[in-house]
């Protein structure tokens, strides 16, 4: 995700989400992610990534337009996954930095 596109719904996806030691997808995690702006602020507040039925270790989330309508165009912004896999497993995490554009400003 390079481009955060303001007032409209922005996909966030993680495919092929593994086990570390054993390299076998995880299809029942729990997903989150949040937004925060350069200086480290939460611009968006936690959303879920749901499994998608069938498919190995894909997670699919939607950020709401109406959260991106207050977000700065040009201006720099991360999104951050955390997926929750069970108790010996731990935590894994995502970190992608994207900028905020109205759809006219993207090619």
């Amino acid at each position: 995700m390079s481009t955060l596109r303001l007032n409209e719904d922005n996909y966030v996806v993680w495919r092929g989400l593994r086990r570390n030691y054993t390299g076998a997808f995880v299809n029942d995690a729990i997903v989150t992610a949040i937004v925060r702006d350069a200086n480290g602020l939460v611009v968006v507040d936690r959303f879920y990534l749901l499994y998608e039925a069938q498919s190995d270790g894909d997670y699919l989330g939607v950020i709401d337009k109406a959260l991106t309508a207050g977000l700065i165009s040009g201006a720099e912004y991360f999104v951050e996954v955390t997926a929750n896999i069970d108790e010996d497993e731990g935590e894994a995490f995502r970190r992608a930095g994207c900028t905020a554009k109205h759809h006219a400003e993207t090619p």
